[in-house]
Formats: structure tokens, C-alpha cells, sequence
């Protein structure tokens, strides 16, 4: 799938002194009103949490947010849709289903990650900072 819209990131590894890397993505939606980019650094690890803050212009209430890896699977499982339009916001996303015995499972990721927001109207910003260990 092409890259639309604006995406610029920022990025830091886990390490011996920070246990936890992020990922922030800063976005600029297209026409189309989406933004989406492939991120071009391999990258592993175990969801954390998802930080999002609307820019301004704001997005169109309830845009959606989904990073998904190299099996096309949201990593996020589905935490990232419906953010605010004006407030920022914080999600813990977590796996669920029938596999899952013990209730809440982590989420483990690798490879090259693909950023997509949907819904958010056309030329509006946005960040979003997916953080991991």
C-alpha cells in the first residue's frame, strides 16, 4: 500500500539505560483523509502503550490509528480507533481471545511496521507515540 498523506518519525531503542524505545509518528492527512508510511527501520519488541495527541488543525472526531506488521495484524489490536478530536489521549493495548488462558496477553511485534490513521478529515495533524520494550 502507497504511502499518503505527511508522516515524519522519531525513534529510540530500547537499551541498556532505557528499558523502554518509542516510535512517535507525526502526521499530516492527505486528501484522501488518511496518512499512512511504512517505517523503514526493522524493529522488535512488546507493545507498551500508545500516546496520542491531536494537532491543530484538529482531526475529525473519532479518526482511527493502526500500526500493523509484516502479517498485515494490528499490533494495537484495535486500541487505536476512535480517538478525540481535541484531547490526548492514552491506550494499553493487549491481545484477547480464545488462546488467551490467562485473560490479558502482551503483544509481541518485529519487522517493518506500517503507520495508518483513517477518518481524520483532509490536511489535519496529529502525533501518535507508540511506546515498547
Amino acid at each position: 500500500m502507497a504511502d499518503t498523506g505527511t508522516v515524519s518519525t522519531e525513534w529510540s531503542r530500547p537499551g541498556t539505560s532505557n528499558r523502554v524505545g518509542f516510535i512517535e509518528f507525526n502526521w499530516t492527512s492527505s486528501a484522501t483523509q488518511t496518512a499512512q508510511l511504512t517505517f523503514n527501520q526493522y524493529v522488535s519488541g512488546t507493545v507498551g502503550r500508545l500516546a496520542t495527541d491531536p494537532g491543530s488543525p484538529a482531526p475529525t472526531a473519532d479518526y482511527d490509528i493502526y500500526i500493523y506488521d509484516e502479517d498485515g495484524w494490528d499490533i494495537l489490536n484495535g486500541a487505536g480507533v476512535d480517538r478525540h478530536t481535541s484531547t490526548s489521549e492514552q491506550v494499553y493495548p493487549v491481545a484477547t481471545g480464545a488462546v488467551a488462558t490467562t485473560g490479558l496477553v502482551q503483544i509481541d511485534f518485529a519487522g517493518l511496521l506500517r503507520f495508518v490513521v483513517q477518518a481524520a478529515g483532509t490536511a489535519k495533524l496529529g502525533k501518535a507515540r507508540l511506546y515498547y520494550h
